[in-house]
């Protein structure tokens, strides 16, 4: 049904019901009226009004403004026109979409009303004699429509009760409309959804906890679902919880049950005398109770106890900021609303600021900078949206630096409350913080970071700048680097300071700030210190006196100090960050170290030892890597039991660790670039099942140096730290092995997920990997020796990236599989590999450069999802099927130099050209300067790498991710034909009738078929008027460019100037042409809308090297399908040779028709056969019409230009 044409909040009824009061006004009607009006539905009654055989004003009017109309057909409702002219007026507002009707057969077969037969039949009949047939036609029609619709028969139900309770469940759910539950807070509807499919579908009684900040929306998202929610719940209930003082607890209970029991039975003068009267009366009742703003535990033990207190099927949903709250009340099912994305977050303020879900053009940056602003705290959004509503843009620009420096009142006085009763236990310890993060005053993320909403935040420094009226000395906070500079050059700190940071544009700032050896001295109660980049060389001390004591968080990148004073002893230090320092050491001595968790040290080049870590029992976290003068670990890490990361990867002076080190907790251990590193280390380490132990030894002595004919496995079992089974094996990197083979036989390697090999130039088969069926990445670029690929990658059905690139040796791949998950396949520079692979059709980016490949073959149309395909210099490609055309999501097609051999261009000046530049330049060389840039700037290094990541599992997510949607790198799409000289007469115009990307091929001249030519690189098209009827205007455009000289950078793109709007597009996106040798041909198609008012088109064409002549053409939509097209059009036809057959294509227009006779009929773009014969050639001249015609599927690849803005 089409939706209504006028909003639900201005129709004045929700039901309006057209019934016979002799059939069911006493009886079924009243039931139902009852039911309705106890879940609050407006419904229309007739009270008063003459019935006549008129339909009266009054009535039409209620029709008309009700959002639902109940017919009921009884068996005497078709004696009263009356009722029949209440139907017609129903059916018309149904028919416009104004209106929901719901028909109720009340004692009648529907088929009879239907078909106007039986006793119903018999009564319309003798209501119809002596009328005039135009009414007896809109009673038959209303009733016949009416009655075909989904209703209720009221034969079928167990008894009248349980139908009118349906009925009234039926109307209630019509009427409250996601669009109506959810306006005013943009994601609503996804949040319900989410808390649906936590709790909602469970036929018991639940409690659910809705659980966020303040200002995030909970109540919003609470009142949504309780209006969702409310049609399946007679007995429901909204409470806001509001908090009382005194002393009278008993009392207060009571006055709760009575509140709570008031709303749900309707009975507002009930009397509670006792505790526990809502588990007495409500006990096995269904019902919806929503509590809100609850931070009180007692008020959720006397109202919602337990669930047991309700019927089934009743749901207790809690919205609190305290996470303990729900905890203690023993609420398991919990939704954390989380703030909503960038998006959403801009449409929340365009929503408040201008009524629409996206800014005006001349806003957008406004509209960003208030989001940013407001942190995506939907409060803040709101509040600020509606600030800035109706205003013009230069009153936006005058209130932003207000926006930017005080916070709304609003605002303000919400983030307040949370945060006075809470700030104190802000720095107390652990506890305190986890209970700020169970308030959701802060969040702990699970890498141990503390994050707090940017506002409230904010909030805290003008509190704390208020409290200290004016002096940073008297801060607990600085943040601020003149603040900073004042205290420190001055040494005005006091014990009131708790914390100093510096803002993060601030790192890297040339203003210098005066630290000297006592800056320190008198901020005893400092507990966070953090210090980043922006030193400069006047400004390093070399030592301090002091550092407070009480230090928790020490922070300080590339710190200038050789070591730490000799006077801080550590014993409050719980975070050591000191990347890129100085420091040659930490301390001397032995340190309590008891609240010390994390030392990262990371690329401190100076640091010789690591101090005495005997008392470090709690350190979890240690992070060395790029210590380069680093020589060993202290034998008194073994204290550190509860050590899980230790990472000292290019440590290339780590000779050997201590011996029987018992580090069960550890789980990852990187030794990565560690070259003199000679055994591996002498530790014992628990093996952890789930999410098992990391261990990275690439690039490591011992790693590279296995003895010649060890089985790889049977080596690391007898050498790993820990009981090691293949099966366990998550990630296996054996980048640069030595031998041949791996091991023999079939592993179970079920766990695995990531192998490299890499750069294993000796090895000549890979290893039996049919078990290995979680391996989704496989790394065996530079493997030179690999011939083939066994046919057991077949297994490998989670594979989704597959590394090859130069694996020279390689011939051919297994044809009889199909790897479904696999999305990336490079296999370029595999320059023996003469047929196109077949392994998996579901490939979105294929690499194929550089290989020996000689055909794309017709099944090239089965890859419906090949996004990229990049096969320059391949130089033995001959043949490519045009079913290519048919992939709708091939973004790149790039064939740049496939040159062909066989048979020359019949243009001499070309080809004498050609052998100029490139005949006297030996191939290989050839190849290796065209391909070089290709593989630098559009594909990533195939092999895997994890230089700089402390978790891989980080970049496995970024693969899969960026996998699962290929998002090219410059979002070009393009199809290449550059260099290749050899294309046939056929081939050329197959690709340019065929695809509507941009296109790029050799040669010199604009075709004849461009409609509109000239010299240069303008011109002005005037219109046929027949164009101007459409609704947009569509051109294909070409220019001839010479070819750039070497090291020009390529810059190509088309204004188009009409009516007064200009339009820009780019030409050709890949911004290489000096690969170019010759002149070349660059097309792109593109359509905007068609405007009455204009019949002149000026086109300018602009390019860093000299365009030769320009030109376009007007193009078509045929209204036929392609299929229709291919099958009706018959005067324009190719006709085509096979064999001793002969076989006619039917054109649509220049249309080249790409279906599957073309297969057996073998047209395919041929690089370099020579001349087709006259067979086979396309009667060109013949296709050369006035109308260019596309399919619509043809048309929808083309790339609509839009206005640029200003003009």
């Amino acid at each position: 049904m089409a939706s209504s044409s006028s909003s639900p909040s201005s129709r004045r009824y929700d039901v309006f019901p057209s019934f016979s009061g002799v059939d069911v006004r006493k009886t079924f009607l009243s039931h139902l009226i009852e039911a309705l009006d106890r879940r609050s539905i407006n419904t229309f009654m007739d009270h008063g009004i003459v019935r006549s055989c008129i339909i009266a004003d009054e009535l039409i009017t209620a029709i008309r403004e009700a959002r639902i109309s109940i017919v009921i057909f009884s068996e005497n409702y078709a004696s009263s026109t009356w009722c029949l002219n209440e139907l017609v007026e129903i059916h018309k507002c149904y028919e416009k979409g104004d209106q929901m009707v719901i028909p109720v057969f009340y004692g009648v077969d529907p088929s009879h009303v239907r078909k106007q037969i039986g006793k119903f039949g018999d009564v319309f009949k003798k209501t119809c004699e002596d009328k005039p047939e135009d009414q007896k036609r809109r009673w038959v029609k209303a009733l016949t429509d009416i009655s075909n619709l989904a209703g209720e028969d009221l034969r079928n139900g167990p008894n009248e009760a349980h139908m009118v309770e349906k009925i009234a469940n039926d109307v209630s759910n019509k009427l409250i409309t996601r669009s109506k539950c959810c306006d005013g807070f943009v994601g609503t509807e996804a949040h319900i959804e989410a808390i649906n499919l936590l709790c909602l579908e469970s036929k018991e009684a639940r409690m659910v906890g809705i659980w966020g900040q303040s200002g995030i929306g909970k109540s919003t998202i609470g009142r949504a679902l309780y209006s969702q929610l409310s049609s399946q719940f007679p007995l429901r209930a909204f409470l806001t919880y509001k908090s009382t003082s005194g002393s009278d607890v008993s009392g207060m209970k009571l006055s709760w049950e009575k509140e709570l029991l008031s709303e749900i039975l309707g009975q507002k003068d009930i009397k509670i005398e006792h505790f526990g009267v809502v588990e007495q009366r409500l006990k096995h009742k269904k019902v919806l109770i929503l509590l809100d703003d609850v931070d009180n535990l007692e008020f959720l033990k006397t109202l919602v106890g337990k669930a047991e207190w309700f019927g089934s099927g009743s749901r207790i949903i809690v919205i609190t900021q305290d996470r303990q709250l729900l905890k203690a009340h023993e609420i398991d099912l919990v939704y954390e609303v989380e703030l909503p994305s960038q998006g959403l977050a801009l449409k929340m303020i365009c929503r408040s600021a201008f009524g629409k879900d996206s800014p005006p053009d001349d806003y957008r940056e406004l509209a960003v900078e208030v989001v940013e602003l407001a942190g995506n705290l939907p409060l803040g959004l709101s509040v600020l949206g509606s600030s800035l509503k109706g205003r013009d843009k230069d009153e936006w620009v005058k209130m932003m630096p207000r926006l930017r420096n005080d916070s709304d009142d609003k605002i303000e006085e919400t983030l307040r409350v949370c945060y006075d009763s809470n700030v104190k236990e802000l720095l107390e310890d652990d506890v305190g913080l986890t209970m700020l993060a169970e308030k959701s005053l802060i969040r702990i993320t699970p890498g141990g970071y503390i994050e707090m909403h940017n506002l409230l935040e904010k909030l805290g420094r003008e509190i704390d700048r208020a409290k200290s009226k004016g002096n940073p000395a008297k801060r607990q906070f600085l943040t601020n680097f003149e603040d900073i500079k004042e205290v420190l050059t001055e040494k005005t700190g006091t014990e009131t300071l708790l914390g100093i940071r510096l803002p993060f544009e601030e790192y890297f700032s040339t203003r210098s700030l005066l630290i000297d050896k006592e800056s320190f001295k008198g901020m005893r109660n400092l507990q966070y210190l953090k210090i980043g980049h922006y030193w400069s060389d006047g400004d390093r001390p070399q030592s301090l006196v002091y550092l407070p004591l009480k230090l928790r968080l020490l922070d300080w990148d590339d710190c200038p100090l050789k070591s730490l004073p000799s006077t801080f002893k550590a014993e409050y230090l719980v975070n050591l960050i000191m990347k890129y320092s100085k420091l040659e050491k930490l301390w001397e001595g032995t340190l309590p170290l008891g609240s010390l968790k994390k030392m990262i040290l990371y690329h401190s080049y100076k640091l010789k030892k690591i101090p005495d870590l005997s008392l470090a029992i709690n350190l979890e976290k240690v992070v060395l890597g790029g210590c380069v003068s680093l020589v060993t670990l202290p034998s008194s890490i073994q204290n550190a039991t509860k050590l899980i990361f230790l990472d000292m990867k290019y440590c290339k002076k780590l000779e050997s660790f201590p011996t029987d080190l018992n580090l069960e907790s550890l789980k990852y251990l990187n030794l990565k670039g560690c070259p003199n590193l000679r055994y591996f280390p002498a530790i014992k380490i628990s093996y952890f099942p789930e999410g098992g132990n990391e261990i990275v030894v690439e690039d490591c002595f011992w790693n590279k140096n296995l003895p010649a004919g060890l089985d790889y496995l049977d080596c690391l079992t007898r050498c790993m730290p820990c009981e090691f089974r293949p099966e366990q094996l998550t990630f296996l990197n054996v980048r640069g092995y030595k031998h041949e083979k791996l091991w023999e036989g079939i592993q179970s390697l079920g766990s695995l997920k990531r192998m490299n090999l890499s750069e294993s130039e000796n090895l000549t088969e890979i290893p039996d990997l049919s078990k290995a069926t979680n391996l989704k990445l496989l790394c065996l670029s530079g493997c030179k020796s690999l011939v083939t690929f066994p046919s057991t990658i077949g297994n490998l059905q989670k594979l989704v990236r597959l590394e090859m690139k130069e694996c020279t040796g390689l011939e051919v791949l297994p044809t009889d599989v199909n790897l479904s998950s696999l999305i990336i396949l490079n296999l370029s520079g595999c320059s023996s590999l003469r047929t196109f692979p077949l392994i998996s059709t579901s490939i979105q980016c294929l690499y194929l450069e550089n290989t020996a490949i000689e055909e794309v073959p017709c099944c090239i149309e089965n890859f419906l999802r090949l996004s990229v395909l990049l096969m320059y210099c391949c130089q033995r490609l001959i043949n490519i099927s045009p079913n290519i055309f048919r992939l709708t999501r091939l973004m790149v097609a790039d064939f740049t130099d496939c040159r062909g051999v066989i048979k020359a261009l019949s243009d001499a000046t070309v080809v004498a050209t050609m052998e100029d530049h490139v005949s006297c330049v030996p191939l290989s060389e050839n190849i290796e300067y065209t391909c070089e840039r290709f593989w630098d700037e559009f594909y990533d290094e195939g092999d895997y790498n994890d230089d700089d990541d402390e978790n891989d599992d980080a970049d496995l997510e970024y693969i899969l991710r960026s996998c699962s949607e290929v998002d090219w790198e410059f979002e070009v799409e393009y199809f290449s034909f550059r260099n290749c000289f050899k294309l046939e007469r056929d081939a050329r115009e197959l690709i340019l009738r065929s695809c509507f990307k941009p296109v790029a091929l050799p040669g010199g001249e604009i075709p004849k078929y461009f409609t509109y030519r000239a010299s240069g690189d303008s011109l002005t098209v005037t219109l046929p008027q027949s164009s101007l009827s459409q609704e947009f205007l569509r051109f294909k455009a070409c220019v001839v460019v010479e070819p750039l000289s070497k090291g020009k950078g390529f810059i190509s793109c088309l204004e188009v100037n009409v009516g007064g709007k200009q339009y820009k597009k780019s030409l050709f996106e890949d911004a290489e042409l000096q690969i170019c040798k010759t002149d070349h041909l660059f097309f792109c198609s593109f359509k905007f809308e068609s405007e009455m008012t204009f019949n002149d088109v000026e086109f300018k064409f602009y390019c860093s090297n000299r365009i030769k002549e320009c030109g376009v053409r007007l193009m078509y939509v045929s209204q036929e399908t392609e299929y229709n097209q291919q099958t009706t059009r018959s005067e324009k036809r190719m006709r085509m040779t096979s064999g001793t057959s002969e076989e006619y294509i039917n054109l649509a227009g220049d249309q080249i028709v790409a279906d599957t006779g073309l297969t057996a009929l073998n047209l395919e773009l041929s690089l370099g056969q020579g001349e087709a014969s006259s067979s086979t050639s396309l009667e060109w001249e013949a296709l050369c019409v006035d109308d260019y015609m596309i399919t619509k599927e043809q048309d929808e690849g083309i790339s609509i230009l839009y206005p640029v803005p200003g003009n």
